[in-house]
């Protein structure tokens, strides 16, 4: 495509939602969402129900009447109507919903069932779910585990899961057992105002902490030499001159987008 021809992206459909969508993550052929904040009795907003043909399920994450998160699970057809056919009340009890990760499948496919992690404030919760032709059944929904600080990032590891959590230090956690297997602080315990964790195996497991200082820490908490010992930065990087509010890697280039306070976006070559 020219780079000077102007071109106008398709539109499949829109929603008024009276909530403010804080994450979007898509999953396959699904887009998962998320609010951040709730009000007392906000009405949902939905189309007409689309045209019996072939679907596409949206899951997205909400709050009603300031109790807790719903789950809120929508199909979309090829005419971009949408409609909403399962509501999971209280999936993370009195805690708000920060994001959620699907475990990634060797196979790669997604379309009939998937693994999720949702997480917000100290809270942690797995659901497998099966959805496709326009349904969505629970399959198995694990304990409702307490951190012992705010999560800001989580990340499949194979089977269990790494956390990011609120004062610089990282945790595998066994999501079948319900256990932490290792927890490892960094050397600085800053208070973090974003986290990314990047790898697929604890052993290669990055973190890119965003410290409120507005410096980027990096550092490999499986270089640890016993659980619990803190490991040092391996590199902080400045730059922005606000709180990192947001930040996501981009693993084929190596590159790491950061979003500010300061109203800026930063990429940045971490490798």
């Amino acid at each position: 495509m020219d780079a000077l021809e102007d071109y106008v992206w398709p539109r499949a459909t829109s929603e008024l939602i009276l909530l403010p969508v804080t994450g979007l993550e898509c999953v396959g052929d699904r887009l998962l969402a998320e609010s951040g904040f709730g009000f007392p009795k906000c009405p949902d907003y939905r189309r007409e129900p689309p045209h019996p043909a072939e679907t596409k399920d949206f899951l997205r994450f909400k709050l009603q009447d300031c109790e807790g998160p719903d789950v809120l699970v929508y199909s979309l057809d090829f005419g971009g109507h949408l409609r909403m056919i399962k509501r999971v009340q209280n999936l993370l009890g009195h805690y708000l919903i920060h994001g959620f990760r699907v475990r990634p499948e060797p196979n790669g496919d997604l379309d009939l069932e998937a693994m999720v992690a949702v997480f917000g404030s100290k809270g942690l919760r797995v659901v497998k779910i099966s959805w496709g032709q326009g349904h969505f059944w629970e399959l198995w929904r694990s304990g409702l585990w307490n951190m012992s600080d705010w999560i800001w990032d989580a990340r499949w590891l194979e089977g269990n899961i790494a956390l990011a959590l609120g004062h610089n230090s990282v945790v595998l956690y066994d999501p079948v057992v319900g256990c932490i297997l290792q927890e490892v602080p960094c050397t600085d315990r800053c208070t973090l105002s974003s986290a990314c964790l990047i790898g697929d195996a604890w052993k290669e497991l990055t973190i890119v902490a965003g410290a409120v200082s507005n410096q980027l820490l990096v550092w490999y908490p499986a270089t640890a030499l016993a659980d619990n010992k803190p490991v040092a930065p391996d590199r902080r990087i400045s730059g922005h001159v606000g709180i990192i509010f947001s930040m996501s890697y981009l693993e084929s280039k190596g590159l790491l987008a950061t979003a500010s306070e300061d109203r800026s976006v930063r990429i940045w070559k971490v490798g």
